[in-house]
């Protein structure tokens, strides 16, 4: 048990690892972070402006490495009455083999290790600006705000995670998540999944190398246990008003499990990757509701595999609500984007959700859709135009708009 807290106008927090630091007894979890709090300790930053920078070194599952980390009944509160910002900006340098980077960690082994404790908590208040960078390796998963087990994060301001693949020689990444819920640093053995929810906006910025549809690129993940049911789903809820701005690059997954939630409210707010729910696969299931209301737009596009090719045109979500809301499933090819896509342009959305109230709902929004007359394709290899199948409820009037790919036929 301990208490941190940072207050004055400025903070600075440097940690730079040149080695790897090996644990004691093998296979015990490790960590190097700017702000380390476990075992019920309690951290309040208070302070106008707090910049953490960590470049560390470490290899292997379980070791924790990245800009604040907090496990085992632990808190970390960012506030004050006035403004603050919070910016981590943090690197993994050890590309010899497969590691994970955090900007900020909520008990990534905890419910592994501590099984009976209490989950820990963090909350980012109204008036802070989170900043996150990521600078991972070849042999990195980077995740910008990442709850496991019993943990939450809450965030009421804004919040931004960049990813950077610059670093010489080793620059790139194996999987990046912007937020991300889970159980545990490794699946089969906890009870609980992680919780976050943003009632700010979230700005997730990608390099131009990397295209948002790739699979092992996601906006937000929920990840639960794919052999095991849980006491607790993993659970991200995004939940915007008319304020809050989204500029969301990635893609949305529930797995396992998994429960998202996403609501964008503002007409400067878009996402522009996938989303799957996995509904077809009674194992893999998860939840999806995606909410665009007042001009929020959804470019929907293809996945695609790490290396850019074409993966699946489908996108399955339990429920849309296109209350104002413009749904574009014509993005890649009204902006050129020929490697988005295959020649066929197309794109399928499946509304998965049956219940009374799952399916298609809301009023006055817009649904762009492709369209190729010229070559129609076919029912065997493919059609080639954009579909929407509801298999539950539909409601409202919707403004069609038609891109004819090739012009009339």
């Amino acid at each position: 048990t301990g208490n941190l807290k940072l207050s004055g106008d400025r903070n600075v927090i440097e940690v730079q690892q040149t080695r790897y630091a090996e644990a004691p007894t093998q296979g015990l979890a490790i960590a190097s972070a700017g702000i380390l709090g476990s075992n019920q300790a309690h951290i309040t930053i208070e302070s106008l402006v707090t910049e953490i920078r960590t470049e560390t070194h470490h290899t292997g599952l379980a070791p924790n490495q990245g800009g604040i980390v907090v496990e085992h009944a632990s808190t970390l509160k960012v506030d004050n009455e006035v403004a603050n910002s919070l910016k981590i900006d943090s690197t993994a340098t050890n590309a010899a083999a497969f590691n994970s980077l955090h900007g900020i960690s909520v008990d990534r082994n905890a419910d592994v290790v501590y099984p009976d404790a209490d989950g820990s908590e963090v909350e980012l208040g109204k008036v802070t600006e989170t900043e996150i960078t990521l600078r991972p390796n070849t042999q990195t998963n980077a995740y910008g705000l990442a709850s496991y087990g019993k943990g939450s994060i809450t965030s009421d301001g804004s919040v931004t995670v960049t990813l950077d693949v610059g670093q010489e020689n080793i620059g790139g990444f194996n999987r990046f998540v912007a937020v991300y819920a889970d159980t545990a640093y490794v699946k089969g053995y906890a009870n609980n999944g992680g919780r976050v929810e943003l009632n700010g906006g979230l700005n997730v910025v990608l390099p131009q190398s990397v295209k948002p549809g790739q699979t092992n690129v996601y906006a937000l993940l929920a990840s639960g246990e794919p052999k095991k049911s849980t006491t607790r789903n993993p659970y991200i809820a995004v939940n915007g008003s008319s304020d809050d701005v989204h500029h969301l690059n990635g893609n949305v997954n529930a797995v396992y499990g998994g429960e998202i939630k996403l609501s964008m409210a503002n007409a400067s707010s878009y996402l522009t990757g996938w989303a799957d729910n996995h509904a077809e696969d009674s194992i893999k299931e998860g939840s999806v509701d995606l909410s665009l209301t007042n001009g929020a737009v959804w470019n929907v596009i293809s996945k695609l595999t790490p290396a850019g090719g074409l993966s699946s045109e489908r996108s399955v979500v339990d429920t849309l609500n296109l209350g104002g809301g413009t749904l574009n499933m014509s993005y890649a090819s009204r902006n050129g984007l020929n490697d988005w896509e295959d020649e066929g342009h197309r794109q399928q959305l499946v509304l998965s959700g049956s219940d009374k109230e799952q399916g298609l709902t809301g009023t006055g929004g817009t649904i762009c859709m492709d369209i190729n007359l010229a070559d129609e394709g076919s029912k065997n290899e493919g059609l080639h135009l954009d579909q929407i199948v509801v298999k539950g409820h539909t409601e409202g009037t919707h403004e069609l708009s038609v891109n004819f790919v090739n012009g009339l036929g």
